[in-house]
C-alpha cells in the first residue's frame, strides 16, 4: 500500500519521523509511506525542474521544454523495502507530481537499482560527521527553488 495522505502518513511515524515530517510540511515537499505487512518505509520526496541549454538541443529547442520535471529522493527510512517495491513507488509518485523521471542517492539502496547512473558532488567539512551520514533531507536543496 502507497499512502500520501498526511493523517496516514503521520500517524504511522516514530517521533524521530515526525519531527522530519513536520519540519517538511511547509516546503512543498510529498511525503509518501510505502506499507508491505508490518514494515513500512517513509519517503520525503521534492519536485525540482532541470533546465536544459537550449544551445546544446539545436532545432530540438523548438519543440522540447526547456525544462525537464523530475522527483528527487531526500529521504527513505526503509531502503530494503523501497528496493522490493521501486516499480509501483516510482510510477505513483511520478504520477502524483506529475514528473517524467525520479532521481535519488545511489547510496540510499544496498543494491544499485537499474537505471542512469550520474555523478553528484557533495562538499561538507566536518570533523564529526562521516560521508555516509549525510543526506540531502535539511540542505538547501530543501528550501531553495533550485
Amino acid at each position: 500500500m502507497i499512502s500520501f495522505d498526511p493523517a496516514v502518513v503521520r500517524e504511522r511515524l516514530t517521533s524521530h519521523q515526525r519531527q522530519i515530517f513536520d519540519d517538511h510540511a511547509a516546503y512543498d515537499c510529498l511525503q509518501l509511506i510505502v506499507v508491505d505487512g508490518p514494515d513500512y518505509a517513509y519517503l520525503v520526496v521534492k519536485r525540482r525542474d532541470q533546465r536544459l541549454a537550449a544551445s546544446r538541443l539545436g532545432r530540438l529547442a523548438r519543440f522540447l521544454p526547456l525544462k525537464i520535471p523530475y522527483s528527487d529522493i531526500l529521504h527513505c527510512s526503509a531502503p530494503v523495502l523501497l528496493l522490493r517495491h521501486l516499480e509501483r513507488v516510482k510510477l505513483a509518485i511520478l504520477r502524483r507530481q506529475r514528473t517524467v523521471a525520479l532521481v535519488a542517492e545511489a547510496r540510499i539502496f544496498p543494491v544499485p537499482p537499474r537505471g542512469m547512473m550520474l555523478p553528484m558532488i557533495t562538499c561538507f567539512r566536518s570533523p564529526l560527521i562521516a560521508d555516509g551520514e549525510l543526506d540531502r533531507l535539511y540542505s538547501e536543496i530543501v528550501l531553495l527553488p533550485i
